[in-house]
């Protein structure tokens, strides 16, 4: 898995880099069975010096996008990394129990008739 830390507007330090990579390498660690390609970090501080984190997750079958806002970067990411596990456990819950599949509709006239 690849993770790609962007900082907008600011320049991203080795501490704010090693903790975002720790956060999100031990959510993914939490499903050893999903297949992620890359995660794509992108960390803005605006004028009101309100800080956003983005978490772009390229996952089998579909991307993932997650966003925090805070005024303390670190509290953005947690929120950020929070908003992506549920996202995660809905995926993971689909996934593993898959409602029934209803049969195609030419299926159903033939046991109607």
């Amino acid at each position: 898995m690849q993770i790609i830390v962007n900082g907008r507007h600011f320049q991203v330090t080795d501490l704010i880099r090693s903790n975002t990579e720790a956060k999100i390498e031990a959510l993914f660690n939490y499903y050893p069975t999903l297949k992620v390609s890359s995660v794509r970090v992108t960390m803005e501080i605006e004028k009101n010096h309100q800080a956003k984190v983005g978490i772009c997750a390229a996952v089998k079958k579909q991307q993932m996008v997650a966003e925090g806002a805070a005024l303390d970067l670190y509290k953005a990411i947690d929120e950020a990394v929070d908003h992506l596990k549920v996202q995660l456990d809905k995926y993971v819950d689909k996934y593993k129990h898959p409602a029934e599949a209803t049969p195609p509709a030419r299926d159903l006239s033939a046991e109607a008739v």
